[in-house]
C-alpha cells in the first residue's frame, strides 16, 4: 500500500488501516501533530530532489523562466525543506495550504501563486504528479505537465494532463 501522496493525515490513516487499526479524529490529530513536529525537526531527512530536476530548473532559470511552488504542504515547512535541500533560491514564490484562504484543487491557489511569483497565468505551465495537481491546473485553465515518477495512486496518463513526461 502506498502511504505518500495525499498529505500527512491520509498517510497516517492508511498506515493505521494497514495494521488493522481505526483511529478517532482526536487520535488522528494527536498523531498528526507528532508527525509534523518530527518532520519539521528532521528536515530534509531522506528527502531529495528527483535526479536531474535541479539541473533542469537551473537551465530554465538561466533562460529567464520563473519557478514557483504551489503545494498543499504548509508554507513554512515547504520553505524550510527547500532551504534544507539548497534549492529555495530557485523559486520566486513558495505557497502552501496556509498561504491563502484556499488550497488545491481550488484554482485560485495556483493562479495566486503564479501572480505572487511575478508570473502571468496566460503564460504559465503547471508541473505535477497527482490528480490534485492536474485538477487544479485544469480548473485554472493552465496547461499541465504530469510526471510519471511521482506519488500518484493511478497512472498520471489516465488523468488526462496536457502531456506526460518521464525521466
Amino acid at each position: 500500500m502506498r502511504y505518500v501522496g495525499h498529505g500527512g493525515r491520509v498517510m497516517i490513516e492508511r498506515a493505521m488501516r494497514a495494521r488493522g487499526r481505526t483511529i478517532s479524529p482526536v487520535e488522528l490529530e494527536r498523531l498528526m501533530a507528532s508527525f509534523l513536529a518530527h518532520y519539521e525537526g528532521n528536515m530534509p531527512g531522506l528527502t531529495k530532489p528527483f535526479d536531474g530536476v535541479e539541473r533542469a530548473m537551473q537551465a530554465f532559470t538561466d533562460a529567464g523562466y520563473i519557478h514557483a511552488i504551489c503545494t498543499n504542504k504548509y508554507e513554512g515547512m515547504s520553505k524550510a525543506l527547500l532551504k534544507g535541500l539548497g534549492v529555495d533560491n530557485l523559486f520566486a514564490a513558495i505557497c502552501g495550504q496556509d498561504t491563502f484562504a484556499y488550497k488545491k484543487p481550488d484554482p485560485r491557489h495556483l493562479l495566486d501563486t503564479i501572480i505572487m511569483a511575478g508570473g502571468d497565468p496566460d503564460c504559465a505551465v503547471m508541473i505535477g504528479d497527482s490528480i490534485t495537481d492536474i485538477d487544479t491546473a485544469k480548473a485554472a485553465g493552465i496547461p499541465v505537465i504530469a510526471v510519471d515518477f511521482g506519488y500518484s495512486d493511478r497512472p498520471v496518463a489516465e488523468l488526462e494532463p496536457s502531456i506526460v513526461i518521464s525521466h
